[in-house]
C-alpha cells in the first residue's frame, strides 16, 4: 500500500495487491484493486483472470465470461496458464454445484444464471488448449465435462475417446523409449 501512495496510478502494484487480497479471500478489497488495475492496464490478462475468479466466487458467471475470455488467448499457450485455467474451471464447477445445492435445499430447482455463457468460454478455452497442446489428455477430460454440462453428450463421448487415444499413444511411446 506504500507503493500505491507513491504512485496511485501504478496498474502493476494495484494488480499485485488485488491478488494478495484475493488469496487472503478478502474479495471486496481484491476486486477494488483489480478493477483499478484493469482500468489502468486493460491488456493485463492476469488481472482479467483474477476478476473472473472473483465473479465465479460470487456466482456471477455471466459477468465472469468476458474476463475469462480475455485470459484464454495468453493462458492457453503455456503449461502454467493451462493449469490456471483448469483450476479456474474446477473452482467454477464447485461453485455452480454449491449454488444448485442451495437452490435444492430451498425446494427450488432453477438453472444457474450465466452458466451457459461461462460454459461456452470454457469450451472455447479447451479447444484452444487442445490446439496448443494436443498431447495433454486432461484437457480432453475437462472439455468432455464441459460438454456434458452443456448437454452435448455425444460430443463429450467423442472428446473423451480422443483423450483416451492420446493417453494410449503416450503410454506406448513411453514403453518404446524404455525398451
Amino acid at each position: 500500500e506504500k507503493a500505491i501512495e507513491l504512485d496511485p496510478k501504478d496498474a502493476y502494484v494495484h494488480g499485485k495487491l488485488g491478488r494478495v487480497y484475493l488469496e487472503q479471500k478478502n474479495i471486496d478489497l481484491a476486486e477494488q484493486y483489480l478493477l483499478i488495475s484493469a482500468v489502468s492496464d486493460p491488456e493485463d490478462v492476469d488481472v482479467a483472470h483474477d476478476l473472473a475468479r472473483i465473479c465465479i466466487i460470487r456466482g456471477e458467471f455471466e459477468k465472469a465470461a468476458p474476463f475469462l475470455s480475455r485470459a484464454i488467448e495468453s493462458y492457453s499457450s503455456t503449461l502454467d496458464g493451462r493449469l490456471e485455467l483448469w483450476g479456474t474451471y474446477l473452482r467454477f464447477k464447485l461453485r455452480s454445484l454449491q449454488i444448485e445445492s442451495e437452490q435444492l435445499q430451498r425446494g427450488r430447482k432453477i438453472k444457474v444464471p450465466g452458466l451457459g455463457a461461462l460454459l461456452q468460454v470454457f469450451e472455447r478455452a479447451c479447444l484452444k488448449m487442445i490446439g496448443e497442446a494436443p498431447r495433454e489428455a486432461r484437457t480432453y477430460v475437462m472439455l468432455g465435462e464441459v460438454l456434458v454440462e452443456e448437454e452435448k453428450f455425444s460430443e463429450a463421448l467423442s472428446v473423451w475417446r480422443q483423450g483416451l487415444n492420446v493417453m494410449v499413444t503416450l503410454i506406448e511411446q513411453e514403453r518404446e523409449d524404455a525398451a
